[in-house]
């Protein structure tokens, strides 16, 4: 009798127990904590750069530069952001030579090196003065073997207001082996969330004048990125395969584009009748192209050049230039003609 009784007890507590683990087994499960959302939302993108995936806030427009990103706002603030081969601790051993590097570049540094820490993740920080102004140079971990390095354009914001804004861009980052994002894939992902919805968004460079306002916008070849776009005046592209360098200038108060090209080709001692035009979205379009080779220490090189002038409003000038030293068809209109296709803004 004994031995049931103690049976049938330690079926009870058995059972106990296995409904107690039960309920702790659920009740970790159903309210345990999220992990951080690293998602896009309407707010931020997703940008690859070097192995290294960022939600950029979408306050900042951003295109790539060699093997940077360029970020900037409507405010003044801008920075040249890298993922640079090296681990954070590694940075750290040799943190007493960033600031001579720098130095030996021919710029002033005006702080001392300073180290912070925002939520946990460090960050190294000096001041530089430069011609043009106060710069901040900033470092934090990325992935495993590789560090952020950011110099940053802040214009009148204080170091400590510079820093929440580098950690609200980097802290979101994390390792990944998806490809870098390209100039296409960036400015699909900045346009407005209907264009993207309906996919009617065609890649495109603009100029802007003093006020940030859209002067013009023009088509980019496929294959073409920006190299430098943030100048109200000249913009320069270059092309990942074909070994083409475009520039794009906004000229004012020269007369009629057929009268700028005309001269140009008399400066360039070019004949009057190399001179073309063609019509482009309603607009006529001046161009020539020029062929030059040289030989120099046994040593031959050929220069493809291709100019072409369009007139915008109030007597200003639309001109590219395009160069190669490998490729002829720098030559041809056909490889410039989404440049050529401008959409001008008139108040």
């Amino acid at each position: 009798m004994l031995q049931r009784r103690n049976k049938v007890i330690a079926i009870i507590i058995f059972t106990a127990a296995l409904v107690l683990l039960c309920f702790w087994i659920g009740l970790l499960f159903f309210t345990r904590e999220e992990p951080e959302d690293n998602t896009v939302s309407e707010d931020r993108i997703s940008v690859v750069l070097n192995g290294m995936e960022l939600l950029v806030p979408r306050d900042y427009h951003c295109y790539p530069d060699d093997s940077d990103l360029i970020l900037y706002d409507n405010n003044g603030f801008a920075m040249r952001l890298g993922v640079r081969e090296d681990s954070f601790e590694e940075l750290l051993l040799r943190k007493d030579t960033l600031i001579p590097e720098v130095e030996s570049k021919g710029y002033t540094c005006i702080s001392t090196l300073e180290e912070r820490v925002i939520d946990v993740r460090s960050y190294l920080f000096f001041t530089i003065d430069t011609d043009d102004g106060i710069r901040y140079m900033i470092y934090s971990g990325a992935g495993n073997d590789s560090y952020f390095g950011v110099l940053v354009d802040a214009g009148e914001e204080e170091p400590d207001e510079v820093l929440e804004r580098i950690h609200v861009l980097i802290d979101s980052a994390w390792e990944t082996d998806q490809e870098d994002t390209n100039i296409y894939d960036l400015l699909l992902k900045q346009a407005d969330p209907v264009e993207q919805e309906n996919r009617v968004f065609y890649p495109n460079g603009t100029f802007r004048d003093a006020e940030g306002r859209d002067i013009l916008t023009f088509g980019i070849p496929e294959g073409f990125y920006a190299e430098s776009a943030s100048d109200e005046k000249i913009q320069n592209y270059r092309s990942r395969d074909a070994a083409i360098e475009v520039t794009l200038r906004i000229i004012s108060g020269e007369g009629s584009s057929e009268e700028y090209l005309e001269q140009y080709m008399e400066s360039a001692h070019v004949l009057q009748t190399n001179g073309k035009q063609a019509e482009m979205n309603g607009k006529t379009v001046y161009y020539f192209s020029e062929f030059h080779e040289w030989i120099w220490q046994e040593k031959r090189e050929q220069y493809y050049y291709f100019h072409a002038a369009l007139d915008l409003e109030e007597g200003t000038i639309y001109w590219l230039t395009g160069c190669s030293m490998e490729n002829e068809e720098a030559l041809e209109l056909e490889t410039y003609t989404e440049f050529l296709t401008v959409e001008e803004y008139c108040d």
